[in-house]
């Protein structure tokens, strides 16, 4: 990231956030959260700290880390993000398409998922806690495209691509319910469960995580799914065009 656009990021955040960024600089620098770790999937990952949207106190303190390590090496050039969330935290160069969010650290494609039409399909696709909205936040509500846009991500892979997308349980109660028969030979799945005030998370299997309430004992998630994802040999869902 060039010193320019570092200090522009650093700015706007400080001005969008003062308060957490205080609260970041006087308290939270110093969480023992930070010398901790979760395990999931046969593998150890640090909790992520940020100031942007208090990462210490929410799912993005294990949704980030376990994205960056599944995006690995992938070239920018042919991964894609549904929903704009890494671009907060780092300086990434892949395609972003979000319906509604307008960033001003980087260009964001305000495009509905299930209507884009990239003409091309992408190695690598990540959703950051986005999916779980298309059509549930719609009025009126349409429940079922949750389960065409899942279509849709895998639609957009290549034939050796690979997606990960987290869901935060029980915010789209309709598609806690459908995500049993969502698993597949091209789809599976990895449950973490919060278990402390202070942020810490354990992995379960997807009937405990199911189990779990959005916003209750704890504020925001209290368990997220990740789905691994790939194109598999049948075509699934809608053609990017």
């Amino acid at each position: 990231m060039s010193i320019l656009r570092d200090s522009s990021m650093e700015f706007k955040l400080w001005r969008r956030c003062f308060s957490d960024r205080i609260r970041w600089t006087i308290r939270e620098h110093r969480n023992p959260l930070r010398t901790r770790t979760f395990h999931l999937g046969g593998r150890e990952y640090p909790y992520f700290f940020h100031p942007y949207n208090h990462t210490w106190a929410n799912e993005r303190a294990v949704e980030i880390p376990y994205v960056r390590e599944f995006l690995g090496k992938a070239s920018p050039s042919t991964t894609l993000e549904v929903g704009n969330v890494l671009s907060h935290y780092f300086d990434i160069g892949h395609t972003v398409i979000d319906k509604w969010e307008r960033c001003t650290y980087r260009p964001v494609l305000n495009q509905d998922l299930l209507a884009f039409r990239p003409g091309r399909r992408f190695d690598v696709i990540v959703s950051i806690s986005t999916i779980e909205h298309v059509g549930w936040d719609e009025r009126p509500r349409q429940q079922e495209s949750v389960i065409t846009a899942l279509r849709k991500v895998q639609a957009l892979l290549t034939p050796d691509g690979k997606a990960l997308v987290t869901i935060p349980v029980g915010y789209n109660q309709y598609l806690d319910q459908k995500l049993p028969d969502v698993l597949s030979e091209t789809v599976s799945v990895e449950c973490l469960k919060r278990i402390s005030r202070d942020n810490e998370w354990v992995e379960v299997d997807l009937v405990e995580s199911l189990a779990c309430k959005y916003d209750t004992p704890f504020r925001n998630a209290n368990s997220v799914v990740f789905l691994r994802m790939s194109r598999g040999t049948d075509k699934t869902g809608e053609e990017d065009g």
